[in-house]
């Protein structure tokens, strides 16, 4: 389904009934990286999921977009679905996005940060970055092989395409590297649960706990041999702390 939010169209799904759960993904995937953790979610809640714009099925931003763009956005697509206060589960580039938004007064029920970024890498280490490969089309429903699959597409791999190399988002992608989220994040009101991988390269455990520490009253889950893509390595540690939490 599209809906035109802020002037672009917008790939977007909505499934199942009872309170809003909101999934937003991180930077170089879409929507469908959160398959794995749908079906489990749609039995109690509601879910809605989007791609945001630059990546998946949504437009390009026609100007460069830092952060605070992004956090407008998200606030607009929030209303235009009337999704009133509902559970936001955000990963990697989502988490920057929701933090800000929160910030400049987003309501939300509760809020989980999935190797969230958020803390600005050092300078020699923003210049390594890779660029995760796009998320293909794959089934909602997960099958035998679909985390293993969703694992290939959404992995660094060596010899990928750097980050700032990534065609018109790359000065999008240079303004959230350099964005630092702790002031938003000390803002936070709402319960929030962080969960990591312990292996994760991307946004290392360090960081987490730099957010955690900025979250008053915050919980912070590590797990064990997990990565950046936590769900898909440890699918039934995340999906226990997710139904306590939820």
């Amino acid at each position: 389904m599209q809906v035109v939010v802020k002037g672009h169209a917008v790939t977007y799904q909505q499934t199942g009934h009872g309170p809003d759960v909101l999934l937003l993904h991180g930077w170089g995937s879409d929507l469908h990286a959160f398959d794995p953790l749908v079906p489990e979610l749609v039995e109690k809640f509601r879910v809605t999921r989007f791609d945001w714009p630059g990546f998946g099925g949504s437009e390009v931003p026609t100007s460069d977009w830092g952060v605070p763009e992004y956090a407008e956005f998200l606030a607009a697509f929030m209303a235009k679905k009337k999704l009133e206060s509902p559970t936001i589960i955000a990963h990697s580039f989502g988490g920057r996005v929701v933090l800000n938004a929160l910030a400049r007064g987003l309501k939300l029920h509760k809020l989980v940060l999935v190797g969230s970024g958020g803390v600005p890498a050092a300078a020699g280490r923003r210049a390594g970055y890779r660029a995760v490969a796009k998320v293909g089309k794959v089934a909602t429903v997960l099958l035998p092989g679909v985390r293993q699959k969703l694992r290939k597409k959404l992995y660094p791999h060596a010899g990928a395409t750097d980050y700032l190399t990534a065609g018109p988002l790359r000065e999008t992608f240079k303004r959230t590297v350099s964005f630092n989220s702790l002031p938003d994040a000390a803002k936070v009101k709402v319960p929030a649960l962080l969960i990591w991988g312990a292996e994760d390269a991307e946004t290392p455990v360090a960081q987490g706990e730099q957010l955690h520490q900025a979250i008053s009253g915050s919980r912070f889950e590590i797990i064990y041999q997990a990565g950046h893509y936590v769900w898909l390595d440890q699918p039934k540690a995340v999906e226990q702390l997710l139904e306590e939490w939820l």
